[in-house]
């Protein structure tokens, strides 16, 4: 079956041979951001997405199995954190943040359990369009759970491009950890989900056509959001 994609979409799709892809580099605590690859792991893959559900990169990209060159932050759980990004986020596609409780944040090495707290999903108009509203951003915050437990966290997030997904395995995941150290928390234990394996390339979220038809639903990739109350 051969597949068109509309020009404007075809351009996006092919932006990668044009321009260098996006990285979440550096941390943002309270709306100051600090500086590049500080509390934030440097991949060793430069710019290149992670392309394998499979595989342990998943957890925190390519070379971020530990932050031996990395600090920890400390933050206060409902503190407002983020990341900033070398460039603006141009692939269409949802945006999710995670977080694993771990005993040491320079040490970890992102196998223990993993639970969704933030998400940017689609908006969707019944298959008249869709908008992502990820698309354009160039730094993303979010308010830490208040009653998560204190301690030590490593801070995941990824933006997947879907601009390639009609085709099986092509979903493109844009990941980075940052390491935190949580004060004032409280005793909520969130159920969790392992990386890799809470993926895998037949999820409606990433084997997708994002362009003709118009999707009419979206799922959004991984568990729930954990609900902070």
């Amino acid at each position: 079956m051969k597949i068109t994609l509309p020009l404007g979409s075809l351009a996006l799709a092919t932006a990668p041979f044009v321009y260098a892809h996006y990285r979440f580099k550096s941390l943002i605590i309270d709306g100051q951001e600090t500086e590049d690859w500080k509390y934030v792991r440097e991949s060793d893959n430069d710019y290149y997405p992670i392309e394998d559900v499979a595989s342990m990169s998943m957890r925190c990209n390519s070379g971020g199995a530990n932050g031996n060159h990395t600090e920890t932050a400390t933050v206060k759980a409902g503190d407002t954190v983020g990341f900033g990004l070398s460039q603006a986020i141009f692939h269409k596609g949802p945006l999710n943040v995670y977080m694993s409780k771990v005993d040491n944040a320079k040490t970890a090495d992102g196998s223990s359990g993993w639970f969704k707290m933030y998400e940017i999903p689609p908006i969707l108009d019944g298959g008249k369009s869709v908008i992502w509203p990820a698309v354009n951003l160039t730094k993303v915050t979010f308010p830490l759970p208040k009653t998560i437990e204190s301690g030590d966290y490593l801070l995941r997030i990824e933006q997947i491009g879907l601009h390639l997904a009609i085709d099986k395995y092509a979903a493109q995941f844009f990941i980075s950890c940052a390491q935190l150290r949580v004060t004032g928390g409280g005793s909520a234990r969130p159920s969790t989900v392992m990386f890799p394996g809470v993926y895998k390339d037949t999820d409606p979220g990433l084997w997708i056509n994002i362009y003709e038809p118009v999707p009419t639903n979206y799922t959004m990739p991984g568990p729930a959001l954990f609900q902070d109350s």
